[in-house]
């Protein structure tokens, strides 16, 4: 079958080949070529060397059409990929805006009421304190612990919703600890009139960022309690699991 490189080849061939023979410079060239016949286009690989002594040109030429389409395929997809991943980057930084946007808001509409909570227990013990007694005493104390901790949980949620933005701060971090202070606050603050066995494993140490850490545990031991509400008595586990 007859075929000839496409025009926009020949130079280049007729330069590698004129060098090939004046200069023993042997060539590896990409091309493409046009059937004749049926005028399909090709690619191909040639390769040639040239032996002065028998004044003769040694070539290989292969049919590459198939891999180069498939190289081309790859490409393709691959920018196909990457557009996805510009357009997905792009809708996550706008949902993680607008999720520090709803934090900052909720978290600035719920610091006033925390506040006054806060400010008027301490009022009623400081001014009432000669009046009440330890259990009224105690409950305006778990009032003040509670709006204590509400405070801590939303400067929690807006560090949450900057973690995307900011770096985390890795630290040896006592997980049976922190469940253990966990566990005692939910059942002094919610769940005093409840039986829950808490059944803690010591010793779970992590590295990670710890104020992140809490608050995942905080939520994971929340579900808990929630989950269990309806029973009399409920059993919570904290433990770890050792895997190769």
């Amino acid at each position: 079958v007859q075929q000839a490189p496409l025009p926009e080849y020949r130079s280049l061939l007729d330069m590698a080949l004129k060098n090939l023979i004046m200069s023993g410079i042997a060539y590896d060239l990409e091309f493409k070529i046009e059937r004749q016949d049926t005028h399909e286009i090709r690619d191909v690989h040639s390769v040639a060397e040239y032996d002065p002594k028998r004044r003769v040109v040694f070539g290989v030429i292969q049919d590459i059409t198939d891999r180069k389409q498939a190289e081309e395929e790859v490409r393709r997809l691959n920018a196909n990929l990457e557009r996805l991943v510009r357009e997905r980057t792009a809708q996550l930084e706008t949902s993680n805006k607008e999720l520090e946007a709803f934090a900052y808001s909720v978290s600035h509409d719920l610091r006033a009421p925390l506040r006054s909570i806060d400010g008027f227990s301490q009022a009623l013990l400081e001014e009432a304190e000669e009046r009440l007694d330890d259990n009224q005493r105690d409950y305006l104390l778990r009032v003040r612990a509670a709006a204590r901790r509400m405070g801590l949980l939303i400067d929690n949620l807006l560090k949450l919703s900057r973690v995307t933005r900011s770096e985390m701060t890795f630290m040896r971090v006592d997980l049976s600890g922190m469940v253990e202070k966990l566990a005692a606050e939910l059942q002094s603050v919610q769940l005093e009139s409840r039986q829950i066995e808490w059944v803690l494993t010591p010793g779970a140490v992590v590295y990670g960022d710890e104020k992140l850490l809490e608050v995942a545990l905080n939520n994971l031991l929340s579900n808990a309690c929630k989950f269990t509400s309806l029973q009399e008595s409920a059993r919570i586990e904290f433990g770890v699991i050792n895997q190769d």
